[in-house]
């Protein structure tokens, strides 16, 4: 993903071991297909939180990671996080930041995952409400936020929400180019941020 190393989780294998067709999103496919069969979907969310729990112990970091995080909580803009992933695989990713050198003094917030989103009865990205919710417990304007990915549903998230999209580019992912045709801009590399924009204490990154 955007703030870890791609390739960690197997999709293929939890596509393959869930059910879930190429294309499709695995956890709202799953909702759906086994939306009356309680005990089906409970089964299938098992091994989605199996294959993440297995591919993030530990999770590897994107390289300078921490430096940009520590960089825009010291020039004091706040920072979201907004995942498809688990409650229990962001607590493993943000306890993984700490070991790596994080001052606990820094905080996403807010946080949202797949968990709170469904609890919420909020649905992820690309849907912008995520992003706006987030505006709203900042009291920021769109223009006052980068909304920051690798991926398309990244970039439509923020932009239907109103706000300049910044995609994240790898040169061996072409889904990161795809991103980058619809963004606002393009960086190369997560280090870039801080030097790229000009962060001002009401600007906010997601």
């Amino acid at each position: 993903g955007t703030l870890t190393l791609p390739g960690q989780i197997d999709f293929a294998r939890m596509r393959e071991r869930t059910g879930v067709p190429k294309g499709e999103d695995i956890v709202s496919h799953l909702r759906k297909v086994h939306e009356q069969d309680e005990a089906k979907l409970r089964e299938a969310l098992a091994i989605v939180d199996e294959e993440e729990r297995v591919a993030f112990a530990p999770p590897k970091l994107q390289h300078g990671l921490v430096d940009v995080l520590r960089g825009l909580h010291e020039k004091g803009v706040k920072v979201g996080l907004l995942t498809r992933n688990s409650d229990a695989c962001t607590s493993v990713f943000t306890a993984a930041l700490l070991q790596a050198g994080l001052s606990q003094e820094f905080k996403f917030s807010p946080v949202f995952t797949r968990d709170s989103l469904h609890s919420l009865g909020i649905e992820n990205k690309p849907d912008p409400e995520p992003v706006l919710r987030c505006l709203r417990q900042w009291n920021l304007t769109p223009e006052e936020v980068l909304v920051v990915g690798d991926g398309l549903d990244d970039v439509r998230s923020g932009a239907a929400a109103g706000c300049r999209t910044v995609a994240v580019l790898d040169s061996d992912l072409a889904r990161t180019h795809r991103a980058a045709e619809e963004a606002s801009c393009s960086v190369s590399g997560l280090g870039a941020l801080l030097g790229r924009f000009r962060w001002g204490d009401q600007a906010a990154a997601l």
